[in-house]
């Protein structure tokens, strides 16, 4: 909004004014009068609501030659005849005019300040609002949300104002509760202005997960909350945030929208590093950008594929995709899918790179299985992709075939994986030569061909089976969340893992230095999605197993566990219960971006 500009209602009722037989302190000054007569007290109040309302505002006020004088920071000023006026105050904020009878009007003065707030806008984050502030100068906005019961854990947020009109999101409510919120603009260390809202909010939905929080240690955790890409629902998935108590405190739910009623996430919805959310649209070839009121702030399109599973942002703000290509034929003659990487300019909206893993790795290779339907083979399964920008490459996990870095040329760098069945590629390449030389914790070889194969584990090294969300430490090793499906080629090793391998590239070797999981054998088993994440304040890791989870009271759903590093100590856990697939990947982060 120009504060300097009139819009046309003032304009109007400024020319009014004007026409108005004047006053004698508006004849020497050249001012205009607001009102002729005393009797047309409601003109005044009508002219200030309309100044306040067009966004202008009083700059200052003075007595002279028998008038009040306004100037208003449109750059003009108007004049109120005394006589008409029985009380005159001003303060440091506020102008106190008293007529006749007793009527008084309240003017801001000295800076306009407004608070506007509007629940859920978008229509479909039910937890959330958004607080319009208007001023004319800059400040602090300062928001509380009360706790539902507890004081000491009211959520404070504060934002840096500059001048003018700015939205702002109001996130944390509680279901089925009347939220109390509070709005303060604060300027030179003084609260300029302050609004208390209660806003009563809908009962929390049926389909959510049951959830309990059975082990937690806030000295120890990670700030944030937790937000679950929530899979048990679809058409739309939704996901929501939970806080350290197990309370939901941000849900999205596209239900109606007009695009994305029925959006499945898959793997699930991330935090830019500008601040807002992100995900693609499986089966469609859509990826978005929305804000953390629901808004869809950009938007961007793969032609000739179609997303599936993971995108995920780089270092460059570019985006790693894993896609399937309409038309791309296995050897076999079938469609193959969710065997494509792309990267994404989301600039300008341009594929920069485009790889087909069937002609770098052995599309041919059934060791681990394959999935084949309706004229579709699924080989590879690719359900992640990251970036190395240590070397500009990429990590991709696929379940039936391992983890494989490649470059932007789709050459491959090395196979972390059973060693079995491995042949050539399209063009000719014998795979074996990519293959990691797995290590014991004293650093020898280990050459046990069982072992190698995958049939038997080492009690210092095993491969992963089937794993999902791989992430590179700030110490440059690999953490993967090993599922264990079908490990060792049986059904009977039913653990899942969370593990860190140390990666020689130079001499192709591999190295287990950490791991967490196996002991707690079917309490942590998931053999399909799941999620693993470093968490640096405290140094632990959290893991997400995310599907047929075996919980307290024999119920299934998923588990958050947050572990130590060094010791191993569980320091928050937290069972979701809910049939099928509970989530691919939970996140822990501050509900309001940094």
């Amino acid at each position: 909004m120009n504060y300097k500009s009139l819009t046309a209602k003032t304009v109007s009722l400024i020319i009014i004014a004007c026409i108005i037989l004047l006053h004698g302190c508006a004849k020497e000054k050249d001012i205009n009068l607001i009102i002729e007569s005393c009797d047309e007290i409601s003109s005044v109040f009508s002219f200030f609501h309309e100044l306040e309302s067009d966004g202008n505002y009083v700059i200052s006020s003075f007595e002279e030659n028998g008038c009040y004088v306004f100037e208003l920071s449109t750059g003009t000023s108007v004049g109120l005849p005394d006589d008409c006026v029985e009380i005159f105050e001003i303060d440091d904020t506020q102008i106190n005019i008293v007529f006749d009878k007793g009527i008084t009007l309240s003017i801001p003065y000295g800076h306009l300040i407004q608070l506007k707030y509007s629940h859920n806008p978008s229509g479909y984050t039910p937890l959330s609002g958004a607080l319009e502030l208007v001023s004319s100068i800059d400040g602090t906005l300062e928001l509380t949300i009360h706790h539902i019961s507890d004081s000491t854990k009211n959520l404070i947020q504060r934002f840096d104002h500059p001048a003018g009109t700015h939205t702002y999101p109001v996130l944390g409510l509680f279901f089925d509760h009347e939220n109390i919120i509070e709005a303060n603009f604060i300027a030179n260390s003084d609260t300029l202005e302050r609004i208390k809202i209660i806003e009563s909010t809908s009962k929390r939905p049926d389909y959510l997960p049951s959830i309990k929080v059975t082990k937690k240690d806030m000295d120890k955790m990670e700030p944030g909350m937790n937000m679950i890409s929530y899979r048990a629902k679809w058409d739309p998935t939704v996901a929501f945030i939970i806080d350290n108590d197990g309370l939901v405190r941000w849900l999205l739910d596209y239900q109606g929208h007009p695009e994305l009623t029925s959006m499945n996430f898959d793997v699930g919805i991330e935090r830019l590093q500008n601040g807002n959310l992100y995900f693609g649209n499986w089966p469609s070839q859509n990826l978005y950008e929305i804000d953390m009121v629901g808004n869809i702030v950009d938007q961007w399109s793969i032609p000739g594929f179609e997303f599936h599973h993971n995108i995920q942002e780089k270092e460059n703000g570019n985006f790693l995709v894993t896609a399937n290509k309409f038309g791309s034929q296995h050897e076999g003659g079938l469609w193959a899918i969710e065997d494509f990487i792309l990267e994404v300019d989301r600039h300008n909206n341009s594929i920069l790179h485009v790889l087909d893993l069937k002609e770098s790795l052995d599309e041919h290779r059934r060791t681990m299985g394959t999935d084949e339907f309706s004229g579709v083979i699924d080989w590879i399964h690719v359900n992640a992709v990251i970036e190395d920008p240590s070397d500009n490459t990429i990590i991709i996990s696929s379940r039936f075939q391992g983890i494989i870095k490649l470059d932007y040329d789709n050459n491959v760098k090395w196979i972390l994986s059973p060693q079995k069945g491995w042949t050539e590629n399209r063009r000719g390449q014998a795979l074996d030569q990519y293959f990691l030389q797995p290590l014991d914790a004293s650093g020898n070889a280990i050459n046990d061909p069982d072992i190698l194969m995958g049939y038997e584990n080492h009690e210092e090294f095993e491969w992963p089976w089937f794993q999902h969300a791989p992430f590179l430490h700030e110490n440059g090793n690999l953490f993967v969340f090993d599922n264990g499906d079908r490990r060792n080629f049986a059904v009977d090793q039913r653990y899942s893992r969370a593990v860190e391998y140390k990666i020689d590239e130079e001499n192709k070797t591999v190295q287990q230095v950490w791991t967490y999981g196996k002991e707690r054998e079917s309490g942590m088993y998931s053999r399909i999605v799941s999620d693993v994440d470093h968490l640096p304040t405290f140094n632990n890791i959290l893991v997400s197993p995310g599907s047929r989870v075996l919980n307290s009271g024999g119920e299934y759903g998923g588990k958050i566990i947050e572990v130590h590093y060094d010791t191993k100590e569980v320091v928050f856990e937290c069972e979701l219960n809910a049939q099928g697939i509970v989530f691919h990947r939970v996140e822990r982060m501050s509900l309001y971006p940094e």
